[in-house]
Order: structure tokens, then C-alpha cells, then sequence
């Protein structure tokens, strides 16, 4: 549940119209090297890779260096490739961060979490709670106002046998 919380967070905080000009800068630069990268490999192939091919040996095709499959402007779309990389990291770090202060600002309490709302509590959840704080249950005493009609609850040890007896009032 609480990472359902935080994507739907983070979906709210990477909203377009709602992101400031720096992290829409590292999108935009994010997506201008990739689609320039792609460009660059698919129209100019050759003037980026060495020819070689996977039955090719490197010691004879590449004089033993992997690096020497890149020419020039290969290095450049790869260079813009990894720069595109880079950028989309840094704003979906930003956006993660962003996100974990969003959800930690409207994160609901934990006890009504694990209890619900006081006004639609039963005398189990008030049992439930008691034991979670740590409070005995002959120190339990809750009482609300509903319309004029007092709900009160308690729990005391009876004299000689120890046990138990609850008395609602309604």
C-alpha cells in the first residue's frame, strides 16, 4: 500500500504543467541526445563503426582493441546515447525525491492506519489499541458524544476470581 502511495505521488509530481524548468530541461536534453544519437547511427553507420562482424577476430580486424570498432562520430552517438542516460536518471532521481516528500507530507497518521477514524471505532479496535499502547485494560475508559447519547466503556478485574466483566452504556 505505501508503494502504491508513492507511485501515485510520484505520478503527481512528474505531471508536466507541474514541473519546474530544470528538471523539464533535463527531459528535453534527455530526449534531444537520444533521438540525435539514433539519427546519427542509423543514417551514417559506416562513418561511425568499423566494419567487423561476429566471426571477425579482434586481434585482426581491430588490432586487439574493442575500442577500435568506434570511429569518430561513433564515439559522438555514443557519447549522446550515454549523456541521454545520464539526464534521465538525474530527473527520475529528482522525481523520486520529490515524490518521498510528497507522500511523507500527505502520509495519513499511523494510528488511524491501523485503527480507522475515531468516530467509527468498536469496542475491539479500542481493545486492539489498548493492547498496542500497552495499556492494561482496567485503565481503558473511552466515552464519546453521538447525537446526545453517551457510549461508555469499561473494563475492571472482579474481586475474587480475576475475571473480566464489560459494562456499555448506551
Amino acid at each position: 500500500d505505501e508503494a502504491a502511495h508513492l507511485n501515485k505521488c510520484y505520478r503527481e509530481v512528474t505531471q508536466w504543467n507541474k514541473i519546474p524548468v530544470l528538471p523539464k530541461l533535463f527531459m528535453r536534453s534527455s530526449l534531444a541526445c537520444i533521438v540525435i544519437s539514433c539519427y546519427i547511427v542509423q543514417l551514417f553507420s559506416s562513418q561511425c563503426f568499423t566494419e567487423h562482424s561476429l566471426t571477425d577476430s579482434i586481434d585482426d580486424n581491430l588490432q586487439g582493441n574493442v575500442g577500435n570498432l568506434f570511429l569518430p562520430l561513433g564515439w559522438i552517438a555514443t557519447g549522446l546515447f550515454s549523456a541521454s542516460v545520464l539526464l534521465l536518471y538525474v530527473f527520475t532521481s529528482w522525481g523520486k525525491v520529490k515524490a518521498k516528500l510528497k507522500a511523507k507530507e500527505a502520509a495519513p497518521k499511523p494510528e488511524i492506519l491501523a485503527y480507522g477514524s475515531s468516530d467509527d471505532r468498536t469496542d475491539f479496535d479500542l481493545d486492539l489499541q489498548a493492547a498496542a499502547d500497552g495499556i492494561h485494560a482496567d485503565e481503558l475508559v473511552a466515552s464519546s458524544d453521538d447525537n446526545n447519547s453517551v457510549a461508555s466503556y469499561h473494563r475492571r478485574h472482579s474481586d475474587s476470581q480475576g475475571a473480566h466483566s464489560t459494562s456499555t452504556r448506551f
